[in-house]
């Protein structure tokens, strides 16, 4: 195509051709077929389509108990790049820094260890975040309620005050605000509620 109508440019250019594959679709069958640690990240993937399906919201993983971990670090960081999922992307890393990989490597590193690990630790210092997080969402809450509260009760009483100097001095709005001594500031929310 291109390199026809361009032939000088063909020795600069390789041959080499490329296959995609997507291995969220591929079946589990191929997948156990796979020897090295990359079977994980397939499954993950394959998992994590068909259950979209079925809870688009909140898809699914259930990691296979019995199929070991050779390359631990370098699994986790590669299913940490495929995911989408924020809190597990974090909790690899989590578990990346405080595992002790030699230690455990006796009984040998499972995704299900991983896994359980990640819940036992990590999910659950994500889950206090999220609820300590919205416990001070709820907090600031209220305390704009009470400030909106006191503003309202503040408002109220300037506003009488200006009636009262209104009605006794036979002034207007703007003058009452005058004779008080009231701010541009408390003007804007005072002047709206008397009437001349």
């Amino acid at each position: 195509t291109r390199l026809e109508k361009t032939p000088f440019l063909k020795p600069f250019v390789s041959g080499y051709t490329m296959n995609l594959e997507n291995i969220a679709w591929w079946s589990e069958e191929k997948i156990a077929s796979i020897r090295s640690d990359f079977r994980i990240i397939a499954d993950y993937c394959a998992q994590i389509r068909r259950s979209r399906k079925k809870d688009p919201d909140h898809p699914m993983y259930e990691p296979p108990k019995q199929w070991k971990i050779e390359h631990v670090e370098e699994t986790l960081m590669t299913l940490a790049a495929f995911s989408n999922d924020r809190k597990l992307t974090e909790a690899l890393h989590v578990y990346l820094e405080q595992f002790d990989l030699y230690e455990r490597k006796k009984g040998g590193i499972t995704m299900r260890s991983v896994i359980d690990y990640i819940e036992e630790k990590a999910y659950l210092k994500f889950e206090k975040k999220d609820k300590e997080y919205n416990r001070q969402l709820e907090e600031k809450d209220r305390q704009l309620e009470e400030k909106d509260q006191q503003l309202g009760q503040m408002t109220s009483t300037l506003v009488v005050l200006a009636q009262q100097k209104m009605v006794s001095e036979e002034l207007t709005a703007e003058q009452a605000c005058d004779a008080l001594g009231y701010s541009d500031a408390i003007r804007k929310l005072v002047l709206p509620y008397l009437v001349s």
